[in-house]
């Protein structure tokens, strides 16, 4: 029987010569070339979106800080916690795909419990002092 698909990690450069005999080139070389047409398609769309949000947040920040120059005060810790935050999560992205869905669920649920309680306990200690 005759595979028609083939999976992206088969396509490893660690895959045994045998698999480059049997599958023929063009069948390769399809698959290669329409990921490449994918991601060609779709990167200057999402290169706009990313651009037009940046510079949209980025004016949002020069006029909040025009109009009211305290609010640097504000920012600047927000940007510290939310560089924490985005670490911890992406950290947490990289493990799921070896969980399984149920573990993946409690997992996500702690972190977000987490984060909760470090931000109350944050919050707490500025309240006493």
């Amino acid at each position: 029987m005759q595979i028609y698909y083939i999976d992206w990690h088969v396509l490893d450069f660690q895959a045994p010569v045998s698999f480059f005999d049997v599958t023929p080139v063009g069948r390769i070389l399809n698959r290669f070339s329409s990921d490449v047409f994918s991601v060609d398609d779709t990167l200057p769309f999402i290169l706009n979106i990313f651009l037009a949000q940046s510079f949209s947040l980025l004016g949002v920040i020069v006029v909040c800080c025009y109009g009211l120059p305290y609010i640097v005060l504000l920012i600047a810790p927000l940007t510290v916690i939310y560089y924490f935050i985005q670490v911890t999560y992406f950290n947490v992205v990289l493990l799921l795909p070896s969980q399984s869905t149920t573990q993946r669920r409690f997992l996500v649920i702690n972190l977000f419990i987490y984060l909760a309680l470090k931000a109350l306990k944050l919050s707490l200690y500025s309240t006493m002092s």
